[in-house]
């Protein structure tokens, strides 16, 4: 239910043009909630909570907020923006105004910054994070591990292996070992949103579809799928490394 409400958000984002750290927040937001509010929170509130943490990353990210009413109907109208507005102030209340929160899309950009990669591989990073931000399975991992991995991968999808010990020292903060187990269980969920026959999860495929899913052909499928399968054989990372890695993934 929570990966389709994060999709959902995707779907009210494009509606209403929000900047995309608007809903990442929003989906933070949504995330520590569930935790702080401790089993308040159920099926049938679920959606609520979650088109009020956009209505509330809305105002804190936002130059213009859409009006509470377009959130209500957005939703259906299967609550009133009475609901909305005590919804909101049970979050606040559970998460004591702490509302600020990194961004995966931010390390993004900085990372941008030293690994200058082209337009597509760079768009297929975007999507990359955001998977991660819809998937639970994916949710824990760090802002900047998300990132890093995800620059990692597109690049390594699109022909270009990263392998610069600089650029995992001091940039991505991360060796090797770690970025390539994190990578591996980015895989699958990074193949399956992307694919058109899965109709439970389809607003964060159809923002990037245009933008570079139409790019992602069988070949990058086929070649993510023997890097999760063969490892550094596919990877470019060292033997040394893959061996750590692989030791983690065996406990």
């Amino acid at each position: 239910m929570r990966q389709i409400l994060a999709d959902w958000l995707y779907h009210v984002q494009s509606r209403f043009s929000l900047l995309n750290e608007t809903l990442s927040l929003a989906i933070n937001l949504m995330d520590r909630s569930l935790l702080a509010m401790n089993g308040s929170i159920t099926k049938a509130n679920l959606q609520l909570l979650g088109v009020t943490c956009l209505f509330i990353s809305s105002k804190f990210e936002e130059i213009t907020v859409p009006n509470v009413e377009d959130f209500v109907i957005v939703a259906g109208s299967v609550f009133t923006k009475e609901d909305i507005f005590l919804m909101e102030m049970k979050i606040l209340s559970a998460l004591d105004f702490n509302l600020g929160a990194p961004h995966s899309l931010q390390f993004l950009r900085r990372y941008r910054f030293y690994v200058e990669p082209d337009s597509r591989t760079y768009q297929f990073a975007k999507y990359i994070c955001e998977v991660a931000s819809v998937c639970y399975s994916l949710a824990h991992y760090l802002p900047s591990t998300v990132a890093a991995t995800a620059i990692w991968l597109a690049s390594y999808t699109f022909g270009r292996t990263l392998v610069s010990n600089y650029l995992f020292d001091e940039v991505f903060k991360l060796d090797q070992a770690t970025l390539f187990s994190t990578a591996r269980s980015f895989v699958d969920h990074v193949i399956n949103f992307a694919n058109p026959d899965e109709d439970k999860i389809y607003a964060l495929r159809e923002k990037y579809q245009d933008l570079v899913l139409d790019e992602f052909t069988t070949e990058h499928i086929s070649k993510l799928n023997d890097f999760f399968d063969y490892g550094y054989e596919y990877s470019g990372l060292s033997s040394t490394s893959t061996y750590s890695a692989l030791s983690i993934l065996d406990k």
